[in-house]
């Protein structure tokens, strides 16, 4: 198949018959860990568990994009953190890391 810049994703989701497997999964909640979350409309997610709405992708409950944001962010908190606590913060944190300092 040859698909032009005009079709956009779906044809070739549809060609393949990816996207009626993605949109029918069922995901895992963030919240309850049930296996339970069920797509309501486009981008909009529903756990069956505990009730919850969530905002997704359109074909996946979480899209390629949004992990990378989500890791970076995460990264950056950690580092943020990191820079704040001072040497005797950590060593009360930790004390693998004193274990590690005397040996």
């Amino acid at each position: 198949f040859f698909f032009q810049a005009e079709d956009g994703i779906r044809v070739p989701l549809w060609s393949r018959g990816l996207g009626d497997v993605y949109k029918r999964q069922r995901y895992t909640c963030p919240f309850c860990g049930k296996t339970a979350i069920k797509r309501q409309a486009v981008g909009i997610w529903k756990c069956r568990g505990c009730s919850k709405l969530i905002a997704g992708g359109a074909w996946e409950l979480t899209t390629a994009p949004a992990l990378a944001v989500k890791a970076t962010v995460h990264r950056l908190k950690k580092v943020k953190i990191g820079a704040t606590k001072s040497k005797e913060d950590k060593e009360q944190a930790h004390p693998i890391y004193l274990s590690l300092i005397h040996i």
